[in-house]
């Protein structure tokens, strides 16, 4: 599937339920693109599955945090602020990719100025009988958008909950697929109930200024540029 034939899909969702001013607000939009070609010409599967035992042996246990989602200090997921697949040479080019999806992304919303952007982006591989459990992002004043994309998935879903009334938003995973998603936005995903690793790419992103005030000296190294002024 070349990218010209390509689906973008916009997800809009807002308080079906508000009847008066008082009522609990929210309006958020979630993107869904499928960008398999790009992501399977470069063979990123195995990519990763060779790059998890280095990334393991180089980044620090007792530094690991699951970020909320229960998975083990063992994992690459755990060592999600001691690494950055943007800055990886194997898989430095999924910045071109998701600076473009981004931009599609505001494009959709008529955005007329694409911001600055600074980005984090590392790798999920989850085994049979794991699960990432509800957790988010960033729920600073300065939180932007995060995503994933799915490089080998089978028979799990991401859940994304609606502020205040947590309404279940189901996205199912399939090979290809990308997400972006407030940074705020709760999720969860299904457990793999089978043999096959269940691989994806999260990333977090953040607008020059949420670099510069809120991402603290000693980490603003770890993030990558994205997205420079035109």
């Amino acid at each position: 599937m070349g990218r010209d034939n390509r689906l973008v899909l916009i997800y809009k969702f807002e308080n079906p339920l508000a009847v008066h001013r008082f009522n609990q607000k929210f309006n958020f939009e979630i993107y869904e693109n499928n960008i398999e070609t790009d992501i399977l010409k470069n063979d990123l599967v195995n990519t990763v599955l060779k790059l998890e035992d280095k990334i393991l042996k180089s980044t620090d246990e007792n530094k690991a945090h699951d970020g909320g989602t229960g998975i083990s200090n063992k994992s690459t997921t755990s060592r999600f602020n001691q690494y950055n697949l943007f800055q990886i040479n194997e898989t430095k080019f999924l910045k071109e990719i998701i600076k473009e999806e981004h931009k599609k992304f505001l494009k959709e919303l008529g955005e007329k100025q694409i911001p600055i952007i600074y980005g984090q982006c590392w790798v999920n591989i989850l085994r049979q009988n794991e699960e990432l459990k509800l957790h988010n992002h960033n729920a600073s004043k300065y939180s932007y958008l995060s995503g994933n994309i799915c490089l080998q998935v089978k028979d799990t879903s991401t859940w994304f909950l609606t502020p205040y009334l947590k309404q279940k938003i189901k996205s199912e995973n399939k090979n290809g697929n990308i997400n972006i998603f407030p940074s705020w936005l709760d999720h969860y995903t299904d457990k793999v109930i089978n043999n096959l690793e269940r691989i994806t790419v999260a990333f977090d992103l953040v607008t020059e200024e949420g670099f510069l005030k809120d991402i603290i000296p000693e980490m603003k190294h770890h993030w990558e540029k994205l997205e420079d002024k035109p």
